[in-house]
């Protein structure tokens, strides 16, 4: 079935592009499911201007230049666009593979994570701000849409954004036979059923940010009132552990019977006993800046800081910290996996995978460009999404 009412012009985020700088303007229709078309697009609808009355009858010269109308302009671009995937279908078609997936704004990109290639993606909905993987999908929630889509890890289709939210996402996990989504302004945590995609919130308190799953538990780092709650996913139950004065937690990850959050302010990650819920010790030290987010594997903690481009690990045992440098221009989110530690670098355009054994450093760096923020390991590869550049 059409999606466009008769006399509208409806095209896609490629054409609007490619119509960058011109007069015409658009009105978003968002992400939308077209007949017979894989996957989900996101549309646009074209503002025609009301047509000028006819202009008394002036011989002009045949070389004048004349006004080409918004809708010759659109059909031009929408020829540019076809013919460019005509050629792209027409290079791969012999060798027997799809074209390739391009990274864009508002997509998730699949890296392959034994040798670091771009193998696919997906179009996501607007400011898609977190990722997790588990219960058989990719999910992605998007702040600015208020909605969370899931996409397929074996086809790499997005599947329809759906709500349900009480309000922005803020953070997202996966864990315990559900997905786990915060919102910060309204305060709340919702439950999502993956059978249904049927979203139940809590409230959870005003600046619920990061959400992690382990222990058999959701934790929820609060950085309005400095606090990390843990709910029991069966009962809704939740108990409140407060964290030292002036913390304000921006990150959390769970591991090894701990969970480890970062202190932005204090410039440390804090551990709490996730049998006894009390902090043990001070924290360790984040040299240089202000941890962001945090990541749990191969037996470390690995948390990136933003401000001075670097990513610290820190030994679960001892809890003493390295200092890992030159991972990539403002470094935010990050995961953990087989292949290695995966960092996105919002600020250059690039993914950084850190060899975790031995003395940790950074072995390759992939360039997808625009802003690469959310990240997440599974089924082989590495998901990461991806924001119009700052």
């Amino acid at each position: 079935m059409s999606k466009a009412a008769p006399g509208e012009v409806l095209v896609s985020s490629t054409v609007r592009d490619l119509m960058s700088g011109s007069d015409i303007t658009f009105e978003d229709r968002g992400l939308q499911e077209l007949k017979g078309v894989p996957a989900q697009w996101h549309l646009f609808g074209v503002e025609m201007e009301a047509a000028e009355p006819p202009p008394e009858t002036v011989a002009r010269p045949e070389a004048a230049v004349r006004r080409i109308s918004p809708a010759v302009l659109v059909a031009a671009a929408i020829a540019v666009a076809l013919i460019v995937g005509a050629v792209v279908l027409v290079a791969t078609r012999g060798q027997g593979r799809a074209a390739a997936f391009e990274p864009a704004p508002n997509t998730v990109v699949k890296i392959d994570a034994a040798t670091g290639r771009v193998v696919g993606g997906a179009s996501v909905g607007t400011q898609p701000i977190d990722i997790a993987f588990g219960e058989r999908s990719v999910w992605v929630a998007n702040s600015a849409d208020r909605t969370i889509q899931r996409i397929d890890p074996t086809t790499n289709a997005a599947g329809s954004g759906f709500g349900g939210l009480n309000g922005n996402p803020t953070g997202m996990a996966v864990g315990g036979g559900f997905a786990w989504v915060t919102s910060g302004f309204e305060g709340t945590l919702s439950q999502i059923d993956p059978a249904t995609n049927l979203a139940r919130p809590m409230d959870i308190g005003v600046g619920a940010k990061a959400v992690a799953y382990g222990e058999d538990s959701i934790w929820v780092a609060n950085d309005v009132n400095g606090t990390v709650t843990r709910i029991d996913p069966t009962t809704g139950s939740q108990r409140i552990i407060e964290l030292p004065p002036g913390a304000a937690p921006s990150g959390i990850a769970v591991g090894q019977g701990s969970v480890w959050v970062a202190d932005k302010l204090g410039s440390r990650v804090l551990r709490i006993d996730a049998t006894t819920n009390q902090i043990v010790g001070t924290g360790t030290p984040v040299l240089g800046g202000h941890p962001n987010e945090v990541a749990f594997g191969a037996g470390f903690v690995w948390v990136t800081n933003t401000d001075n481009d670097s990513v610290t690990r820190i030994d679960a045992q001892t809890s003493e910290g390295v200092t890992i440098e030159h991972v990539g221009n403002a470094p935010t989110g990050i995961a953990a996996g087989a292949e290695g530690v995966w960092v996105a670098n919002s600020l250059d355009g690039t993914v950084a995978q850190i060899d975790p054994k031995g003395t940790p450093h950074v072995v390759r760096t992939i360039k997808i460009g625009f802003s690469p923020d959310g990240v997440a390991v599974g089924d082989g590869a590495v998901w990461v999404t991806v924001d119009a550049a700052p």
